[in-house]
């Protein structure tokens, strides 16, 4: 997600193993868990949650899409 002097911050993208898991809570969790493991840099300052991402036939993710969704701001989902 743009930031306001144009550097971009972390925004986690997050799709939950049991539908309806995206709380709140697991939310301010995943934000405290993610400093004390990886560089400050890379831990995200907020968090949404998908029940659906865009894949391959391989299944792996598509990133643009996923980017480009969230590139102009946060769509109308459950997010933290």
């Amino acid at each position: 997600m743009p930031r306001a002097r144009g550097r971009d911050g972390v925004h986690a993208v997050v799709q939950p193993a049991v539908a309806g898991a995206g709380t709140q809570e697991l939310a301010a969790e995943l934000i405290d868990f993610c400093p004390a493991r990886i560089a400050h840099f890379k831990a995200p300052g907020s968090v949404s949650f998908e029940y659906s991402l865009a894949r391959t036939p391989s299944v792996k993710m598509l990133r643009r899409v996923v980017a480009d969704r969230y590139r102009d701001g946060a769509p109308a989902g459950p997010s933290c």
